[in-house]
């Protein structure tokens, strides 16, 4: 690790952590039912969030704001594969309308 970085974003234990995370539900994704990958995959998003929260930008802030209650409501929803669908497709769109204010394009549905 190059200590003189000025661009380092995570510390070498949360980079160990979620790495550890990563390899393991790897493995115990082979014996889960489908549907737990994208839970799994909502919960590594969450420990990332949780790592960077307190230093990052007033729009990334805003992102985690805005998916924070989906992400939740999702975890509560992971038993109905419609309703969990749904709120993973609420994230795509919170995603799609972030990445297109921060990117300053156009949203094309907005015509």
């Amino acid at each position: 690790m190059n200590e003189n970085s000025t661009n380092i974003v995570l510390h070498e234990s949360e980079v160990v952590e979620l790495f550890v995370y990563f390899l393991a539900t790897a493995r115990v994704q082979i014996d889960d039912p489908d549907y737990y990958g994208p839970m799994r995959l909502l919960i590594a998003a969450e420990k990332l969030r949780d790592f960077v929260s307190n230093r990052s930008s007033s729009s990334l802030t805003r992102l985690f704001e805005l998916t924070e209650p989906i992400i939740n409501d999702a975890h509560i929803a992971i038993n109905d594969i419609e309703k969990f669908s749904n709120k993973l497709d609420q994230l795509s769109k919170v995603i799609a309308n972030y990445l297109l204010e921060v990117n300053g394009i156009e949203d094309p549905s907005h015509d």
